[in-house]
């Protein structure tokens, strides 16, 4: 399956919304990174919900994950609160792992398995 990344600003939440779908690649997740820098400027935001209930991260190694996790600060300053959703069925681990490195890099995450709570989480959020 392709990747397809969009994204909207969700001005109830002020955060940026990014919806990715398919077999993630630390490619495809760095230019969903330089395409959502503009939303960041535009909008004044510093918070992401991330959809990846579509996505398969399968295929990324623990390598790959901790280095996009470092990565994340330099690539897009401006954001430091982030929420990743993932569908329930997922294995949890790699995205504990994510939130853990965001975490060590002073990016403030959470991962749910439920859309809703997730957006009313990053809504409450500073």
């Amino acid at each position: 399956m392709q990747v397809t990344t969009d994204m909207e600003y969700l001005a109830d939440c002020d955060c940026l919304l990014i919806c990715q779908r398919g077999e993630l690649s630390p490619e495809t997740i760095k230019s969903a990174r330089q395409q959502s820098r503009p939303f960041y400027t535009q909008h004044a935001i510093h918070k992401a919900l991330v959809d990846y209930r579509q996505a398969d991260l399968t295929r990324l190694r623990l390598i790959e994950l901790d280095t996009l996790a470092q990565e994340f600060r330099n690539d897009l300053p401006d954001c430091h609160t982030m929420a990743i959703v993932f569908t329930a069925s997922a294995d949890i681990t790699s995205y504990q792992h994510i939130k853990n490195v965001c975490e060590i890099h002073r990016v403030t995450t959470e991962i749910f398995d439920d859309f809703d709570a997730a957006r009313r989480w990053i809504a409450r959020q500073a």
